[in-house]
């Protein structure tokens, strides 16, 4: 029926972006961390993240600044970690309001894997995943 056709798609996709995930390496989280100014794909693939994982910044409405901010200071402080908890997100958890933020970013041309890639390949990852 139609909605196993769909899900047949839409489930190599999501392995996909998981498998993405467990290669991303330790010091590419860092190098990430250490970047003081980082483009807008990358700062639009944090901002998705800290969506993600509920991190709300303290400004509002925040910009993707501010949630660079966040990211830096608290999720990329532990690489490891970080990657850890990516890798347990249960989709089924998050909130509509975060899908309708994370659409305002994924609408962003700037939100392009081979984009990001040219400045992160974790934040390619990260963006493919999202």
């Amino acid at each position: 029926d139609e909605a196993n056709a769909e899900l047949s798609q839409i489930v190599p996709l999501l392995e996909d972006a998981v498998e993405s995930l467990r290669r991303i390496q330790v010091s590419q989280i860092k190098e990430v961390r250490s970047m003081a100014k980082p483009s807008q794909g990358v700062l639009l693939s944090m901002a998705a993240v800290c969506i993600v994982l509920g991190v709300e910044p303290t400004k509002k409405p925040a910009t993707n600044e501010d949630y660079w901010q966040l990211a830096q200071s608290q999720l990329l402080k532990e690489p490891k970690r970080f990657l850890e908890d990516l890798l347990v997100v249960d989709r089924d958890q998050i909130e509509d309001e975060a899908f309708k933020k994370l659409d305002a970013i994924i609408e962003r041309e700037e939100f392009e894997p081979a984009q990001i890639k040219k400045h992160s390949p974790a934040c390619e990852s990260i963006c493919v995943w999202v």
